[in-house]
């Protein structure tokens, strides 16, 4: 008997900027694995852009998409886990506002060099972009990524089945050059 999988992420986080998060992850109603994050910084650098300080974090985007810090969290599933029906999702997120204007560098283009050194960059089919920037995503009115977490993967080591969640440690709002973090959550209902 296979067994369906759901992955629930809470993120607990303390109102202070220098405070990290605590994420919580469940197959069903049974806790897989509890863990705190590092803190995140940020500051503004030379030419105004968000220069983010934290720890253990990666760069998840695509070429265009904003630079933000992701937490990656593998999980290690049931050996009989469906891996077809491994989901995550953030009980009732809700965030809270940075303080200031930013402005959050893209993740670069792919480039490599010719024989004769001569740079090759190669830029995504299919989007538009506007000084390195994907238009759709800094042209929008909205906190970016949409989601809070993002499955990234699900696989099998030998007999046991594995997770991969990134959850974004910030989020940001491209027009109004607003960064915000996700919050304390309200409780759930009984």
């Amino acid at each position: 008997m296979r067994v369906n999988v759901l992955l629930s992420v809470c993120i607990l986080m303390f109102s202070t900027l220098a405070q990290g998060a605590s994420i919580s992850l469940s197959v069903g109603d049974e806790d897989i694995v509890a863990l705190e994050t590092s803190s995140v910084g940020v500051e503004s650098s030379v030419g105004g852009l968000a220069d983010f300080s934290c720890d253990d974090v990666h760069r998840l985007g695509n070429t265009g998409e904003p630079r933000i810090p992701w937490k990656v969290i593998t999980v290690l599933l049931p050996p009989d886990a469906d891996l077809s029906t491994v989901t995550c999702r953030l009980e009732r997120p809700v965030l809270e506002a940075i303080d200031g204007t930013w402005q959050v560098e893209p993740m670069p283009a792919i480039a490599t060099r010719d024989e004769d050194g001569r740079e090759i960059v190669v830029w995504p089919e299919g989007k538009r972009f506007i000084d390195g920037r994907d238009a759709d995503i800094y042209e929008n009115d909205a906190f970016w990524p949409e989601e809070q977490v993002r499955l990234t993967g699900a696989g099998k080591l030998r007999k046991w089945r594995l997770a991969e969640v990134a959850i974004p440690r910030r989020l940001f709002k491209t027009i109004l050059r607003r960064i915000a973090r996700l919050g304390p959550l309200a409780s759930a209902p009984t």
